[in-house]
């Protein structure tokens, strides 16, 4: 059994306030939580207007699923116009 996880720093584009933020970062933490059954957080920057870290992880017996899922998640949030990835930094246990 293993613990994979990433995490995933954002910056925003266009947006004028925490409320705004933390929007976008619910809708994407509640989209890949249900998209793809994973645990998700936000895990830093919680006052910073233009960047947030996000926490995405999963316990597997099935390393390569599991990286498999992760990027898809990557992929996913690559998609979103408001943000844009930064750094991704993969997490194992």
């Amino acid at each position: 059994m293993e613990l994979i996880g990433i995490e995933v720093y954002i910056r925003f584009h266009y947006i004028e306030s925490l409320k705004d933020k933390r929007r976008i970062v619910k809708s994407i933490l509640d989209k890949t939580r249900h998209k793809y059954q994973i645990s998700t957080a936000e895990v830093d920057y919680q006052d910073s207007l233009k960047e947030a870290s996000l926490g995405f992880g999963m316990v597997t017996n099935n390393r390569q699923h599991a990286e498999t899922i992760l990027q898809k998640v990557i992929n996913f949030i690559d998609t979103q116009s408001e943000v844009e990835i930064f750094k991704i930094e993969w997490v194992e246990a």
